[in-house]
């Protein structure tokens, strides 16, 4: 059985995340049904907040050149 707080990895039959994946369950439903956060939203997550960067980095590169 699974707890709150167990560390998972994502399976084929998961269609939100590509197999292989970590992540940390954050809930354990009666029906067997389990929700958890996974990390790779994270690195999503901050690899477009890069790119957010680097574009407004530009824009103001191209302000003062």
């Amino acid at each position: 059985m699974y707890k709150v707080g167990q560390a998972v990895i994502a399976t084929a039959e998961n269609e939100d995340v590509p197999e292989g994946t970590p992540g940390i369950i954050t809930d354990v439903y009666p029906d067997g049904i389990v929700s958890y956060v996974v990390e790779y939203t994270v690195k999503f997550e901050l690899s477009a907040y890069k790119e957010e960067v680097k574009a407004i980095e530009e824009m103001e590169d191209q302000d003062n050149g």
